[in-house]
């Protein structure tokens, strides 16, 4: 079987709200109905709302994320839940400043283990969570957290990387650890790429991906905004810590199209099929 290509899959997202929440997760997180509000909130505001596995050692918290398009990343703050997890939500989504807010200063590394939604992702995200919790090869600089759905599960396991919202699939261990240290060449691992939840569109997504393998690992710490142009021309900036503003061009346009099975289930016909996004003629411009 042959694997779908996910760049351009991530989503555009203003913010992330990240809610601990017990398991067990509903199909969809506005259905618990403490959140049910805040869904509804964060979804005309262009946030995605998370549930997050709770951390043993730490009480039940909320985390906000706002995009930062001068920093090219998001900016993260988190805030005890104080007993009212959705209180604590409502006023991160109102700009308001929660009692006991400080800066969130590690990478969250949101792995969707979310069974309900989707039997791979519960058992391989999960695995995959498990893994690399084990595995000793993580610092304190990161947090590797288990999440409720992500979008992409056909790509399972999936995570989201934040601050710098990148969204990944097809993990392991190696790959992620790869992902989150920058080690080796990008293009060993540009296949799992879906793309910056912080960029405007798919296409602009895909050529990113396209630049990352050209670029290189750095592109991910730039300042960076992309737009369609005519004829399914896309356009990409990206500003460098030193030198002007750098600019590319490609034409971006719908290759094959590609209906993978479910997970673990036989097929019924009502499985998503996915175009997949090539990029050609990519050059840089003046």
């Amino acid at each position: 079987m042959e694997q779908v290509d996910p760049a351009g899959t991530a989503g555009s997202y203003a913010g992330f709200l990240l809610v601990d929440w017990p398991l067990p997760w509903p199909r969809d997180v506005s259905e618990i109905e403490q959140l049910a509000d805040i869904a509804g909130i964060s979804r005309e505001s262009s946030v995605r709302l998370q549930a997050v596995l709770p951390q043993p050692e730490r009480p039940l918290g909320v985390a906000f994320y706002r995009w930062e398009p001068s920093k090219g990343a998001y900016t993260g703050l988190e805030a005890p839940a104080g007993g009212d997890s959705a209180a604590v939500a409502r006023m991160f989504l109102e700009g308001v400043t929660p009692p006991g807010t400080t800066p969130i200063e590690v990478t969250d590394v949101l792995v969707c283990g979310h069974g309900r939604r989707d039997r791979c992702c519960g058992s391989l995200g999960t695995a995959l969570e498990v893994e690399i919790k084990a595995s000793g090869c993580l610092d304190g600089r990161y947090r590797v957290r288990r999440t409720s759905h992500t979008g992409g599960h056909r790509f399972a396991p999936t995570a989201v990387v934040l601050p710098e919202g990148t969204c990944w699939g097809y993990l392991d261990v190696d790959i992620l650890i790869a992902i989150l240290d920058k080690s080796g060449s990008p293009s060993d691992v540009a296949g799992c790429y879906r793309g910056s939840t912080g960029l405007e569109s798919p296409e602009v997504q895909a050529l990113e991906r396209a630049l990352l393998e050209k670029v290189g690992w750095e592109l991910l710490s730039w300042p960076r905004r992309g737009a369609r142009l005519a004829d399914g021309k896309v356009r990409f900036e990206a500003a460098p810590p030193s030198g002007p503003v750098r600019a590319w061009e490609a034409q971006v346009t719908q290759g094959r199209l590609l209906t993978p099975p479910p997970c673990g289930a036989p097929r019924t016909g009502a499985e998503k099929s996915d175009r997949e996004l090539v990029v050609t003629g990519l050059a840089e411009v003046d």
